[in-house]
């Protein structure tokens, strides 16, 4: 079971969430530094070592948290931009670029998703970039970051003129939506 995130939260509760037998005794700091477990590392939230130890700081812990989830992502794409096809690539961890979907017409107006899902694991970079499926110039980014899976419609410029834009996947924090506009059009990330 792991930790409440808040409320009550008693040392009884840290001890059986150790492994330990209820009511043994349990010193917070012995806890914190592995005395009893070893502190699992994989769990988003965890007591940190510096001394004095807080019950505040195992709110949240998981003791059975497991490695390193993963995610599968995927990119929709209103690509109403011009009268040209366009193209998304995608870059994980500087591997190289790969074509996610390619020629998406220029009336493809809905945010549909593109291609199929990449599969992202925790602390990964991906790389974004659309491109014109006939020359290869990629398109210039502006837009806002968000949670909503459907194209944006307006935002606030936080990346203008730039041509590709960069989201890490985070396992705790679980993946934030990224809304980018490109040109006329939009790119969604979710």
């Amino acid at each position: 079971m792991t930790l409440p995130l808040s409320g009550p939260l008693s040392l009884n509760d840290i001890n059986l969430e150790l492994g330990r037998t209820s009511g043994t005794s349990i010193a917070l700091n012995e806890a914190e530094d592995g005395t009893y477990a070893t502190i699992n590392v994989y769990s988003c939230k965890k007591p940190d070592s510096a001394n004095p130890a807080r019950v505040s700081e195992w709110y949240g812990y998981d003791h059975n948290a497991l490695q390193a989830k993963n995610r599968n992502i995927f990119a929709r794409l209103q690509a109403n931009l011009s009268t040209q096809n366009w193209s998304i690539y995608y870059n994980i961890n500087s591997g190289g670029w790969t074509a996610l979907a390619t020629n998406i017409g220029a009336t493809a107006t809905t945010c549909a998703q593109r291609g199929t899902a990449i599969t992202v694991n925790d602390g990964d970079s991906v790389e974004f970039s659309v491109r014109n499926a006939s020359t290869g110039v990629a398109a210039s980014f502006f837009g806002s970051s968000g949670t909503t899976s459907s194209c944006p419609t307006t935002g606030t410029a936080y990346q203008e003129g730039v041509t590709a834009f960069t989201v890490t996947f985070d396992a705790c924090t679980l993946f934030v939506g990224i809304n980018a506009r490109v040109s006329a059009g939009a790119l969604v990330v979710i």
